[in-house]
């Protein structure tokens, strides 16, 4: 994949602003950024008012921790999604290894009258890490790194 140079991942917690997102950046010396849609953006609540870092009608969203990999003409080759859908994520870190993309992440809390994660396996404070395959997208392992629940002295 010899076209491959970069790959760059951002997250917005929810509520923040444009500005407070982190931004990570992976060889190449060039710069890249995504917006990780908080869970307030799919409540059908908010669908009709514009909410910071919300993709409005027509734009891409991405609600799960998402690495991006582009070629070197700048084009986005492919999109690599982390995690699922069934917990808030916030992302921690991104490396590369090989051609592995290594990404943890920590399992928020969303309280919300509207928006429930009822499936999510995770504690709130769950540190988990994601391996995927560059190459293919496909899921090489997930490891909980560390569980407060399991970890705090009372």
């Amino acid at each position: 994949m010899k076209k491959l140079i970069l790959a760059m991942l951002m997250t917005q917690p929810f509520a923040s602003q444009a500005d407070q997102a982190s931004y990570v950046e992976i060889g190449g010396g060039k710069i890249a950024m995504l917006v990780m849609d908080s869970p307030l953006c799919k409540s059908e609540e908010w669908s009709q008012q514009v909410v910071v870092g919300c993709p409005q009608p027509g734009e891409n969203a991405f609600y799960v921790p998402t690495a991006l990999i582009f070629g070197k003409d700048g084009s986005l080759v492919k999109t690599l999604p982390f995690f699922d859908n069934k917990c808030v994520y916030y992302y921690q870190t991104l490396a590369r290894s090989g051609q592995k993309l290594i990404v943890m992440a920590r399992v928020g809390e969303f309280a919300s009258d509207t928006i429930s994660y009822p499936d999510c396996p995770f504690d709130a404070g769950t540190l988990l890490r994601e391996v995927r395959d560059m190459q293919n997208g496909k899921l090489v392992s997930q490891t909980v790194l560390q569980n407060y629940r399991t970890t705090l002295i009372p």
